[in-house]
């Protein structure tokens, strides 16, 4: 429970919505923090896990092209 307790406790000063905008602005560098606080939480979630697909799709495809990567591997993106 204080685990948990401690989570929430992190995440209330605003750091997991800057961690989901730098996600969002390094798959997609034509984005500003400028556009994205004019965007719904909704629109910003929704971008977020385009934009952690994205980035793991092409670190994955660039591994599987150069053998570096085992059938039925995944990367997770790294920025949580």
């Amino acid at each position: 429970i204080q685990a948990t307790r401690d989570k929430n406790k992190k995440d209330s000063d605003g750091s997991g919505l800057m961690k989901m905008f730098l996600s969002i602005v390094y798959a997609f560098p034509s984005f500003t923090f400028d556009y994205l606080f004019d965007q719904t939480m909704a629109q910003i979630q929704w971008l977020q896990k385009y934009a952690a697909g994205s980035v793991s799709y092409e670190v994955n495809a660039q591994a599987f092209a150069a053998g570096n990567a085992k059938k039925g591997s995944k990367l997770d993106f790294f920025i949580k």
